[in-house]
């Protein structure tokens, strides 16, 4: 199929080029929010897991959560954080050279814009299978506890 493409020469309308302008404006925008996410959730990291040792040490009298909670939620922010990070870089450097490609008509640009994107859906994927694969794990487990 990729040949197809390349000896009917394709070819970037100007309607194309309005979308893929558009698209990397919303990308750029998603990327900064996914940005903010990455902080906000790195910043819970420390800030949550201290303030809930310290509720639970100050209403009951002991860390109820325990040092092993607090490590596990901690660790799992930082999973949550890892995890927005990387697709809102691949994303906002998918719209940044998108840009550069339309504005400078710049072919370079416009190939690593797409690599960007491919690495995006690519990182996407391989999260889906990771969550699948627990999917079906949690499933085998139940099924198997339900039995004895």
């Amino acid at each position: 199929m990729a040949s197809d493409l390349i000896s009917n020469d394709l070819e970037i309308s100007p309607s194309i080029e309005g979308y893929l302008a558009e698209t990397a404006k919303w990308g750029k925008f998603l990327a900064i929010v996914g940005f903010v996410l990455t902080g906000i959730f790195i910043i819970l990291a420390f800030t949550f897991t201290a303030f809930l040792s310290s509720t639970m040490r100050d209403v009951y009298g002991a860390d109820l959560v325990g040092p092993l909670g607090s490590g596990g939620m901690m660790i799992n922010f930082f999973i949550m954080a890892a995890v927005i990070f990387f697709p809102s870089m691949f994303l906002l450097r998918f719209a940044n050279r998108m840009k550069e490609a339309i504005n400078d008509v710049n072919q370079g640009a416009l190939e690593n814009s797409f690599e960007n994107l491919k690495s995006l859906f690519k990182f996407y994927g391989i999260i889906t299978l990771i969550v699948l694969g627990i999917y079906a794990l949690a499933f085998v487990f139940i099924f198997l506890a339900l039995l004895f």
